[in-house]
């Protein structure tokens, strides 16, 4: 649960720091996404 709490709180820091366009925000969201499926698939 803190990988997803500071995988979120970097985002938003990002987009609201950045103020980055769509794709930009899209492009970030998914290499975010892809490394959060990483951590909770690993295994422990």
């Amino acid at each position: 649960m803190m990988a997803l709490a500071g995988i979120s709180a970097g985002f938003l820091i990002f987009w609201l720091a950045g103020h980055p366009g769509p794709l930009l925000t899209a492009t970030v969201a998914l290499l975010m996404l892809a490394g959060l499926a990483y951590v909770f698939t690993r295994p422990s």
